[in-house]
C-alpha cells in the first residue's frame, strides 16, 4: 500500500448498506486531492451508485471492485473501513477489518427516529480506540471523522493495532456466553458439549 488515503467499504451493494451516506460524506471532504474510496461489493444498487458518485463530481476517485472470495486483499489496500449501515444485525465486515489492522468507522444506532437506523457498531467499535463512531443521520459528522483521521495517519494507524489485538481475543467461547448472559442462563465452556437451545437450537459450542 502506498502513502494514498484509501477509504474501503466492502459488503454487497444494497439499500440496507446504504453506501449513498458514504457518498454524500465524501462530497463535503474527507478524501483529499489523491485519496480514493475503494468500493469491494455488487449488484444490485452499483448502477445507481456508479451514476451518484458522478452527479457528486467523486467518480475518478471511486475504485469499483467485485467482492471477492478473500476480502483481505481489499482490507490490506485501505488506510480505514466505513461501515455506513442503516440495518446491520452485527457487521462482520467490521471484525474482517480490525483481524486485519484496520480500524472501523460505523454509524450510531437511533432505533426511535423517523428514519431507524439499527446497527451493532457501537458492540463491536471501541470509538476512538479501534474505530469511530458517528452520527446516524449526519453525513457531514462521518465526513468530519473522515477528514481528521486522514490528518493524522499514525493515530489511524494506532487504532488499527488496537483493533487488532481487541479481535485476538475474540472467541466463539466469548460469543456464546455473551449470547447466554444476555438470556440469563449461565455458562460453562468445559461442560458445554452439545448445540445450545434457547426455544431451539442456535450453534453448536465444543
Amino acid at each position: 500500500k502506498s502513502n494514498q488515503w484509501v477509504i474501503g467499504f466492502v459488503g454487497r451493494l444494497d439499500g440496507c448498506k446504504d453506501v449513498a451516506f458514504l457518498l454524500r460524506a465524501l462530497q463535503h471532504g474527507g478524501l483529499g486531492i489523491d485519496g480514493r474510496l475503494l468500493i469491494a461489493g455488487d449488484r444490485p444498487a452499483r448502477t445507481a451508485l456508479d451514476q451518484l458518485a458522478k452527479t457528486l463530481n467523486l467518480n475518478e476517485q471511486v475504485i469499483w471492485a467485485v467482492r471477492l472470495d478473500d476480502s483481505t486483499t481489499a482490507y490490506a489496500a485501505m488506510d480505514v473501513l466505513v461501515l455506513p449501515s442503516v440495518c446491520e444485525v452485527f457487521g462482520n465486515v467490521i471484525l474482517e477489518a480490525m483481524a486485519c489492522g484496520v480500524p472501523a468507522i460505523g454509524r450510531r444506532r437511533d432505533a426511535n427516529a423517523t428514519h431507524p437506523v439499527y446497527t451493532a457498531s457501537e458492540e463491536l467499535i471501541s470509538h476512538q480506540q479501534t474505530g469511530m463512531l458517528v452520527d446516524a443521520h449526519d453525513p457531514i459528522d462521518l465526513s468530519n471523522t473522515l477528514q481528521a483521521l486522514s490528518q493524522a495517519r499514525l493515530r489511524c494507524a494506532h487504532m488499527g493495532m488496537q483493533a487488532r489485538r481487541q479481535v485476538q481475543d475474540l472467541t466463539w467461547h466469548h460469543a456464546v456466553a455473551k449470547h447466554l448472559d444476555i438470556a440469563g442462563l449461565p455458562y460453562n465452556r468445559h461442560a458445554l458439549t452439545r448445540p445450545v437451545s434457547i426455544g431451539r437450537p442456535i450453534m453448536q459450542a465444543a
